[in-house]
This record gives structure tokens, C-alpha cells and sequence, in this order.
């Protein structure tokens, strides 16, 4: 089998190296001499060409690389089971995680939630030093990285809704005069509403409210009292956003199924 086509000459692309890694291959055996002797052939050169990935780089960039690229021809996979675990013990993290943000948001706060939230998606990234070295499995946490991160944001942003459209009640409440504060230099408004039991309670909103005053419009309240009430109805509370985060986790999902697909089909190629 021939060199890929585009690549530079293997004498060139030796001449190419920078010190540090030639310095960084010297120091796992493989000095420029070495390297030259064992290019004098087709098949060497795309062996020299793999050494230079896999040992010229620092190590940490090094296992980077062959997390991404998968194990190489000579290196040994994570087996099926190391690789089955990983993804499983990931998707049942993220959803554990996901379910306490929510609780966070809706029983005890916005802030609350924020922390959660940088929590997840500070072990997010630490995650990729544990990826199994398998076929498929650095490409495959590569897509579910934005996935997550869509996951945790709209969770931060929408459990409220979220938690109105499974355990709110709609019904018709009459708006009243806002209550404004200053933030950061500008007046905002806050709109309210009084529900048929007459209590009244202010609803996240752009401040339009002020203009309707008196009259009546559709709510979502929550009996318990953990969520304020919101404008609109049930069936419509967040249903964009739910639909975005199911994709996003639809996709996770897919990207960890071809994973262990992939890991597999190794195994069985075995």
C-alpha cells in the first residue's frame, strides 16, 4: 500500500521536525539516525510516519492524539468491556447530573443551579483523560461534548418551565401593576399576576406587562409554591427548548452507541 497521497517526501518531512521533537523522540529511542535507517523503505516510512505521531509529541498532547485517532495498527485497545463500562457509567453520569441541576434550579435557585452547572462542565472536560483508547471513542466524545453542553445550559435555563409543564395547572389570572428595580444602570420591570385564590406573584417577563394591566391572561401556576407562574399554557412551557435538549441528548446517545460499535467490531474482527 502507498504513502497517502499529499504527503511530503518522508527525507522532508524528517528535515521538518522541530528540536523539541526530536529531542522528545530521542528520549523514547528513536534518534534521527534511527529513523532515516528505518524510512529506507515504503512500508518503513509509513511506520516512521506513525512513530513521530505517537512519540514526537509531549505526553500529554500524545494521548491526546491517540484518543482522537484511535489505537494504531501496534497499539492495543481498551477492551470491550473497559470501553462498554466508560460510555455507560458517562450517559447514566450525565443524566444523575442533569437530574440534579433541575432539582437545584427549581427547589433551591437560580445560583445554586450556576454552581451545579460549572461543576459539570468543568468534569466534562476532565472526562477526556479517561476516553477509552478504542476505535471510534475520542470522535465519538468529540460530539458529545456540545451535546452536553447544550444539555446542562438548557437545564439551567428551562427547569422552571420545565417543571410548570409537568406539574403546573393552567388557569386565568388578572395582571397588576409591575414592580421595577434598577440593574446595572437600568430599570426593569417585573410583571405580576393574582391568581383565583387571590394571591398574587410576580412572573419572569419582558416588561410589555405594564401595558396590560387589569386584564386577564392564561398562566401556568404551580400549587406547591416552589415555582413562580408563568405566561402561556402547559403544553406550550418550554417545548422549543425541550425539543432542542432532546435532540442534543438523541445525539449523545447515537454518538455513544457507534462507539461501542465500533470497540465491537474490533473485537469481533479479532
Amino acid at each position: 500500500m502507498a504513502e497517502r497521497e499529499g504527503n511530503p517526501p518522508i527525507e522532508a518531512f524528517l528535515d521538518s521536525l522541530s528540536a523539541a521533537n526530536r529531542r522528545t523522540l530521542a528520549a523514547s529511542g528513536f534518534d534521527m539516525a534511527r529513523l532515516r535507517e528505518l524510512a529506507g523503505t515504503e512500508a518503513g516510512a509509513r511506520q516512521v510516519r506513525h512513530i513521530v505521531a505517537e512519540f514526537g509529541a509531549s505526553p500529554g498532547r500524545r494521548a491526546t492524539v491517540r484518543r482522537l485517532a484511535g489505537p494504531g495498527p501496534a497499539d492495543i485497545a481498551d477492551p470491550a468491556g473497559k470501553v462498554a463500562g466508560f460510555w455507560l457509567l458517562y450517559l447514566l453520569g450525565a443524566a444523575v447530573l442533569l437530574l440534579v441541576l433541575l432539582g437545584c434550579v427549581v427547589l433551591v435557585g437560580q445560583l445554586l443551579g450556576v454552581i451545579v452547572a460549572v461543576l459539570g462542565f468543568t468534569g466534562l472536560f476532565l472526562m477526556w483523560a479517561v476516553v477509552p483508547s478504542a476505535p471510534w471513542s475520542g470522535p465519538a466524545f468529540l460530539v458529545t461534548v456540545p451535546a452536553m453542553i447544550v444539555l446542562l445550559a438548557a437545564t439551567l435555563l428551562y427547569s422552571p418551565e420545565w417543571y410548570l409543564a409537568a406539574r403546573g395547572r393552567d388557569a386565568q389570572a388578572t395582571v397588576e401593576s409591575p414592580t421595577y428595580r434598577w440593574e446595572h444602570g437600568a430599570r426593569v420591570a417585573t410583571c405580576r399576576v393574582r391568581l383565583p385564590d387571590g394571591s398574587v406573584h410576580g412572573v419572569r417577563a419582558d416588561g410589555t406587562c405594564a401595558r396590560a394591566v387589569g386584564l386577564v391572561r392564561p398562566v401556568v401556576y404551580d400549587p406547591a409554591g416552589r415555582v413562580g407562574p408563568a405566561f402561556g399554557r402547559r403544553t406550550g412551557l418550554g417545548a422549543r427548548a425541550r425539543d432542542v435538549a432532546g435532540g442534543a441528548a438523541g445525539l449523545a446517545v447515537l454518538a455513544a452507541a457507534v462507539a461501542l460499535a465500533g470497540s465491537a467490531r474490533r473485537r469481533g474482527a479479532r
